[in-house]
């Protein structure tokens, strides 16, 4: 059986590793997946200081294992880059992208090498609801976790189907504002400004009460009839029982 790590966060989606140093600073152990490997070595220079707490997997998450698979690479925004080429249009765009051949593995070996965190972030552009679907076929479960969440209730939905009770619907434009309790609810108490792109506070730091999963599907379907600011999206977390 996959053995559960309490100081244990897996950062999917690792980016330059804003987020990764959070985790870090507030003394948790952090394995980052990043597929963009000139991002991934940015993260690594930036989080040396953190030595082996920190592990960075350079692959991207797919459907299924493979040896390489084309990774668009967004000239602009490296944020948005995406393995999914029907996803590299729009305005954020305009200046094109690249092409780059990266491994893919699932998130099943990740889990069983290096066990189940505490808490996982997962921002994967357009592909986080293909990590909630591989979970379904384990019974790793994390105590926290959280997506970014697309048009639709499926992410939601997906959440509950493995078994998670407790949502908060976060708006990630709002992370300037956020000061951390202290005592600390998660880890350690850190000072931490959060970066613009940041995933912000998880666990009980969010400010927000825990809810229910049609509370949450009722206030994002409102979300979603009223149309979204330019700029603005939103995480799911969700908490086990």
């Amino acid at each position: 059986m996959v053995e559960y790590q309490a100081d244990l966060i897996y950062d999917i989606g690792l980016n330059t590793g804003q987020d990764a140093e959070f985790y870090l600073k507030k003394n948790f152990r952090v394995v980052g997946v990043e597929a963009n490997p000139v991002i991934a070595q940015k993260a690594a220079e930036r989080l040396a200081r953190f030595g082996s707490r920190l592990l960075i997997l350079k692959y991207g998450i797919g459907p299924e294992e493979q040896e390489v698979c084309p990774f668009y690479v967004n000239r602009r925004y490296h944020e948005q880059s995406t393995f999914l080429q029907e996803y590299s249009t729009g305005p954020t765009w305009d200046l094109g992208y690249d092409v780059i051949q990266v491994p893919v593995k699932t998130i099943h070996p990740v889990l069983a090498e290096y066990g189940v965190p505490y808490y996982m972030k997962i921002d994967i552009e357009a592909r986080d609801l293909l990590v909630l679907e591989q979970l379904l076929a384990t019974r790793a479960r994390p105590k926290y976790i959280s997506v970014e969440t697309g048009p639709t209730t499926q992410w939601i939905d997906a959440l509950e189907a493995l078994g998670y009770r407790g949502f908060k619907l976060v708006d990630q434009t709002k992370h300037s504002n956020v000061a951390l309790p202290n005592p600390a609810k998660e880890g350690r108490y850190v000072e931490h400004s959060f970066e613009w792109g940041s995933s912000g506070p998880f666990g009980d730091e969010i400010a927000s009460p825990w809810e229910t999963a049609e509370t949450i599907r009722m206030l994002w379907r409102s979300h979603i009839n009223r149309g979204f600011p330019d700029g603005c999206w939103f995480d799911v977390h969700a908490r086990w029982p």
